[in-house]
């Protein structure tokens, strides 16, 4: 049973993520990057959604009110995709950054929607 629950939501985080990546691209050149943040925070909520209807995963958060204002550095140690959804989902909407490896930006729709958050993109080729 996990297995089929877990294809049904590979299945919805394609459609999910196709859909937000048409809606980011959509948007891009047209609304500023808070609104462009605020369908990244949806694409990471509908997915978080999804995970907890179809696999039963839930999860909770503490320590968000300690988070200051302005300026801050979030250093997440990669272990999955989950937590890339959940910081989406879960961290304040203001002008963010990403670290990622560059080869996320050829993937056609999500990596072209990605370049609209102006990511740092390592080459992990040539360090």
């Amino acid at each position: 049973m996990k297995g089929i629950r877990s294809l049904i939501f590979l299945v919805a985080m394609l459609l999910i993520t196709g859909f937000y990546s048409l809606r980011i691209l959509w948007r891009c050149r047209r609304q500023t990057s808070q609104d462009v943040a605020a369908l990244g925070r949806g694409w990471g909520q509908a997915n978080l959604r999804a995970l907890n209807r179809l696999c039963r995963l839930s999860y909770r958060v503490e320590g968000l009110e300690r988070i200051p204002s302005g300026a801050v550095v979030y250093l997440c140690k990669h272990q999955s995709a989950w937590e890339t959804m959940a910081l989406w989902a879960i961290l304040p909407i203001q002008q963010k950054s990403w670290i990622l490896k560059r080869e996320l930006l050829h993937i056609p729709l999500f990596g072209w929607a990605l370049r609209c958050f102006n990511p740092i993109a390592i080459d992990r080729d040539h360090p």
